[in-house]
């Protein structure tokens, strides 16, 4: 008997933790405030790269528990069904973002791979994702902007060091939208180093 009961509590506990899990539900869905002409510069240009390219504001969804929610900014061609979407801003705790104009070109003409000084038509939707692994994730809806790319005066992928007549390493890109790089290299002293990509 006590058996027989040991496995009835085991079962019960089992059984409240699969229902625990099945009751985070969605209530609302993610809302993006729209974009319209006029909230975004819509001629990227070199002289305005670091100002910023738009605010994006957006209503967190709701789940029927407290749970932590992550956010991806995605982008990808007008039509495309964001198949080849690439997330180009990603933030938690907050409602509000933004990315400057050197980043989101660089997205457009790096990620996309639109030529510079091309006009041209993207639609941006924002997602929001809970839980680790395979995230479960909700989009808000997409919008459409057009927008002129340019050229960065430079914008390396890698920026190799040389010294003497041989590589002492690379630094690379931080990751984020600012054009920053970061690296750590040992330059012997006395050397001459020299920057190129």
């Amino acid at each position: 008997v006590l058996v027989i009961s040991v496995i009835s509590v085991v079962l019960l506990f089992s059984c409240e933790k699969e229902d625990g899990k099945a009751i985070i539900e969605l209530e609302s869905n993610v809302i993006l405030e729209s974009i319209a002409p006029g909230d975004y510069e819509s001629v990227l240009a070199d002289s305005i790269a670091d100002s910023t390219f738009v605010v994006f504001n957006w209503t967190e969804p709701k789940y029927s528990i407290p749970v932590e929610i992550r956010y991806e900014f995605e982008v990808d061609v007008t039509g495309n069904n964001f198949e080849d979407a690439v997330v180009f801003l990603k933030t938690q705790d907050t409602t509000s973002a933004s990315i400057t104009v050197f980043g989101f070109n660089t997205y457009l003409t790096n990620s996309l791979g639109f030529a510079a000084f091309e006009t041209v038509d993207v639609e941006i939707r924002l997602v929001s994702l809970i839980g680790e692994g395979i995230p479960r994730k909700t989009y808000s809806e997409e919008f459409a902007i057009s927008v002129q790319t340019y050229e960065p005066p430079f914008n390396p992928e890698k920026l190799y060091i040389h010294g003497m007549d041989s590589i002492l390493g690379y630094i690379l890109p931080t990751g984020t939208e600012d054009g920053l790089f970061e690296g750590y290299i040992y330059v012997p002293s006395g050397d001459e180093i020299l920057f190129g990509n």
